[in-house]
Order: C-alpha cells, then sequence, then structure tokens
C-alpha cells in the first residue's frame, strides 16, 4: 500500500497516485519476460486507488508500531485492486479520484459496481495504461 497527501500535503495527490500506478504496471510489463525466461511464473498486478478522508498516523499493536491510513477510502481502494481482475483492468479508480484526474489521463467508465462492504454501488473507472 501507498498512499499520498500525507504527512506533507500533495495538491496533485492523486495525479501522483495515478502516475505512480502506471509506472508500476509499465516496470512489470518491462519485466514480464525476465520473470518468464527464468521460470518465475507471471508477473501481474491490480492496482486500486481511491481518494478521500482517512486516518493517517502511527497505529500500535503490543509488539508493532506502523506509520499507515485507515478508513473507507483505504478500504475501496483494496476492492478496486480486488476487482481489477474481474474487470479485466490494471488500474481502476473511484469517482473521487476521477474527478481530480479526468483532464489528466484517459480512462473508460466501468460502470456502478457493487463492492463489498459498500451500501451502495461505486463509480468506477479504468485508467488506461497503454504501454508504447
Amino acid at each position: 500500500m501507498a498512499f499520498f497527501n500525507a504527512p506533507v500535503e500533495q495538491p496533485d495527490h492523486a495525479c501522483r497516485a495515478v502516475q505512480a500506478a502506471i509506472e508500476m504496471q509499465r516496470r512489470i510489463e518491462f519485466n514480464r519476460a525476465e520473470w518468464e525466461f527464468c521460470g518465475w511464473g507471471e508477473l501481474a498486478a491490480g492496482i486500486g486507488i481511491s481518494t478521500g478522508q482517512a486516518v493517517v498516523g502511527y497505529i500500535t499493536a503490543r509488539d508493532r508500531m506502523q506509520y499507515t491510513a485507515i478508513g473507507a477510502q483505504v478500504n475501496l481502494a483494496a476492492r478496486l485492486e480486488e476487482l481489477t481482475r474481474e474487470l479485466d483492468a490494471k488500474i481502476l479508480i473511484s469517482e473521487d479520484t476521477y474527478r481530480l484526474i479526468a483532464e489528466a489521463f484517459p480512462v473508460e467508465y466501468k460502470g456502478r459496481i457493487a463492492v463489498r462492504g459498500f451500501a451502495e454501488d461505486i463509480a468506477v473507472y479504468a485508467v488506461d495504461v497503454s504501454i508504447e
């Protein structure tokens, strides 16, 4: 998991997140042949991105402390990642992310989808990851 806009505010956090996801997909594609040659199996990853409020900070347990983010938007990003296989997409984004990046990246509207853990269907968009 990666998150943007914390601990330092980034006005372009949504664009940074999408650009990072695209770069991840490009690197995966670049390394795919090497993985196959080495017999390491298929190299693939789905990425989900959601924008919104989250609790960010140190979360502690008895023997562990971690700087992380928690909340509904974090859960939505995880659910979008799970949907990448079903929707045959490498990167899925939420409606709130789409509103912030619509002019910067080509996307395809995938529809309103029932997402586990959410009462209402969620508008889902796939980011075009054309690899040249």
